[in-house]
């Protein structure tokens, strides 16, 4: 980074886990790298729902790519002891388009797809009410559909995980949340959350090898949820008055002015607003037990750059 021009060059993040690893990892001068604050990009609801009544029937949304890094087994696992063992009346829904990126987590190659195992552990698992699962539905369509007391869950721990554009859609409705503290997840806040640990989602997953669920990390996950649902202990983050540098008076009504898949494409070819991408270039695989990894997800689960 000693090339950097002096005070001709700022990259512009949309998470403050991103800047924490430019600035900690790549060592770029910090008043070198910009936060655009997530609420100037994408506006919340303000009229946000109410938590949900743990004695009505419930729906837990998950919307986005259906893939290993999204943690969907143990979402799966998650919800069947949450039905079977707490007795809370909740629904999952997954919604989107399957695909066989591997799990950084695990070291280890996949002779069977995601898809496939997918279905054949929603078989295998116990269900009060068996979840549904709609492939191939796009980020507009899924919101035209009509849910009881809707969830937005995500247990992410995408190592690109900087935004979330389909948790931003669930706030903009207004929906109650239940996210891994992670990512661009820890910029959320203003509508009712129940964050969870990204270590235990984790340590919970489904390795392939072994075709095992480490229980006792998912049964946490599961009581931690039935807990703070039945006793309505949601947390409600606000807003802080500044969050990050604000982008130049004509950067941000531009950026306000395109539409959600346009701003995507246009912070993905800047390579400057998404400019952690280019990790992935010269490093594909993390792997659990490499330095560089655990760093890096020590500060993408932090959200000060301090």
């Amino acid at each position: 980074m000693d090339r950097l021009p002096e005070g001709e060059l700022r990259l512009w993040v949309l998470s403050s886990c991103v800047k924490n690893v430019l600035v900690h990892m790549l060592k770029i001068p910090e008043d070198h790298v910009a936060l655009i604050p997530r609420y100037e990009l994408w506006s919340m609801s303000a009229a946000p729902m109410p938590p949900p009544d743990p004695t009505q029937p419930m729906t837990f949304v998950y919307a986005g790519r259906v893939s290993r890094s999204k943690n969907i087994k143990t979402l799966l696992k998650t919800t069947s002891l949450l039905q079977t063992k707490h007795r809370l009346p909740v629904q999952l829904f997954i919604l989107g388009a399957f695909d066989d990126e591997p799990n950084a987590d695990f070291i280890e190659t996949h002779s069977i797809s995601y898809s496939t195992q997918i279905a054949k552990q929603i078989v295998e698992e116990q269900w009060e009410t068996p979840p549904e699962l709609i492939d191939g539905l796009g980020p507009r369509e899924w919101m035209k559909l009509r849910f009881s007391q809707p969830v937005f869950v995500s247990f992410s721990t995408l190592l690109f995980e900087d935004f979330g554009v389909s948790v931003a859609q669930a706030e903009a409705k207004g929906w109650p949340t239940i996210l891994s503290n992670w990512g661009g997840h820890l910029d959320t806040c203003g509508t009712y959350q129940i964050k969870i640990s990204p270590q235990r989602i984790r340590a919970s997953n489904i390795s392939e090898s072994t075709k095992l669920l480490e229980l006792p990390s998912v049964e946490a996950i599961a009581a931690t949820i039935a807990h703070q649902i039945k006793k309505r202990e949601w947390i409600t983050p606000q807003i802080p008055a500044k969050m990050g540098v604000q982008p130049p008076r004509t950067i941000r009504q531009n950026l306000l002015k395109l539409h959600r898949d346009q701003l995507i494409v246009q912070l993905l070819k800047t390579k400057q607003l998404d400019s952690h991408l280019k990790l992935e270039k010269s490093h594909p695989r993390f792997r659990v037990h490499n330095d560089w990894a655990r760093e890096y997800r020590a500060l993408f689960s932090r959200s000060s750059s301090k």
